[in-house]
């Protein structure tokens, strides 16, 4: 499948900064039907980026941001070929090359994050697929997820993952023809696509899969900004959050 790498150049001629920062987000097959918000008369799509193209404009800092396949953003991210990624959920694995807003116990500050995501499962209204927040009962086929997502390997872990080679569409398209048992999307991309889509036959499991937290991370060892500049963007994020959605609290 060809997807289509959309690239959002935002430029401030600031003699401190000598390149742009890089970065990027996931590509419109895993979130098809983020909104469109304007930062500044610049289009970006997802809340999550609108928010950190607020704090770097806010900050001053020159960047440009190109939309991938979600794994390939976060590999190439963790190897150097771009700066941060935007909207990054913390693991181990994750911060032994990326770098997240930390509080004074070194933990990962929340406070700074872009905000809370909600990963429920989608299934057939006629499934007998329970989740009862530690297990799965009656899977059959699997459950499928964005590629690279952590709920991908959240799912491979608990042995019930249906890998898929397609994006979103496409995985809607299998639960709706019964070839797999249930998806994990995010919330908000996923009760965007079954209102838009009168998808009636899929309903909503009360438990949540997962929540977490989403970031701008930084590489480790980009040198476009200093120490004192990435932390005064995320220091910056929530004045952000409060401008693009109205509320501090999401």
């Amino acid at each position: 499948m060809n997807l289509r790498i959309m690239l959002l150049t935002f430029l401030v001629c600031l003699p401190a900064q000598a390149e742009l920062l890089k970065l990027c987000q996931e590509s419109a097959a895993e979130d098809p039907f983020l909104a469109e918000f304007k930062v500044d008369n610049q289009s970006y799509f997802g809340q999550h980026s609108a928010i950190t193209a607020h704090a770097l404009q806010q900050q001053g800092i020159s960047f440009s941001l190109v939309r991938l396949p979600w794994r390939r953003c976060v590999s190439a991210t963790m190897n150097g070929e771009y700066d941060g990624v935007i909207g990054m959920g913390w693991d181990e694995e994750r911060s032994q090359n990326l770098i997240f807003p930390t509080a004074d116990d070194n933990s990962v500050n929340a406070s700074l994050r872009l905000y809370f995501v909600n990963y429920p499962i989608y299934t057939l209204r006629t499934s007998a697929l329970t989740w009862d927040g530690v297990k799965f009962d009656n899977v059959k086929y699997g459950l499928a997820a964005p590629k690279g997502f952590v709920i991908e390997s959240k799912l491979k872990t608990l042995g019930v993952l249906q890998p898929i080679q397609d994006g979103v569409n496409a995985s809607v398209s299998l639960l709706g023809s019964g070839r797999v048992d249930g998806v994990v999307l995010a919330e908000e991309v996923g009760d965007k696509m079954l209102a838009q889509q009168s998808q009636a036959n899929i309903k909503k499991l009360d438990i949540m899969f997962y929540s977490q937290p989403i970031f701008f991370a930084i590489n480790r060892k980009q040198n476009k900004l200093t120490t004192a500049q990435v932390q005064a963007v995320w220091e910056q994020i929530p004045s952000s959050r409060l401008a693009i959605l109205g509320s501090t609290d999401l």
